[in-house]
């Protein structure tokens, strides 16, 4: 089974707000493109940052490829509930973590659907990741 990837939302927001650093990194992500999928929720936390039109734009040219080859990963209810008990986990163990629970959700809602899809999370931020990986099983590296 060839390997899938799910990249996490601050890829792209270095490729969009930073050209240098999208033009240094452009053909080591040509080389996932072919088993890249994309998460709902890194296009929500795409859109929502969106400060004007133009940045719309930018975000749904992301967008528009893989909407049309179909892959495009969505969380299922279970996920839903598993990433809020986790994060809930994850602040009982750590009370000093507890201000981050909203942050944690989307991250634990990729690496969730990163595990059933059998994919790896692609990310900048390794330390969250490396934090939800205590508590569930699912593959990622830095980018």
């Amino acid at each position: 089974m060839p390997a899938k990837y799910i990249f996490d939302t601050n890829i792209y927001i270095h490729c969009l707000q930073d050209r240098d650093f999208a033009i240094k990194h452009a053909d080591h992500y040509s080389r996932f493109l072919p088993s890249t999928y994309f998460s709902s929720v890194v296009a929500q936390e795409l859109l929502v940052g969106c400060t004007d039109e133009l940045a719309v734009r930018r975000v749904q040219n992301f967008l528009l490829p893989f909407e049309r080859v179909r892959r495009i990963i969505n969380p299922t209810y279970q996920n839903w509930k598993d990433a809020g008990l986790l994060v809930v986990k994850i602040a009982l163990r750590q009370p000093n973590l507890k201000g981050k629970k909203i942050a944690l959700i989307n991250d634990t809602l990729i690496a969730l659907s990163c595990r059933d899809l059998g994919a790896t999370a692609v990310t900048l931020n390794i330390e969250d990741f490396k934090l939800i990986r205590r508590f569930v099983s699912f593959r990622f590296q830095e980018f």
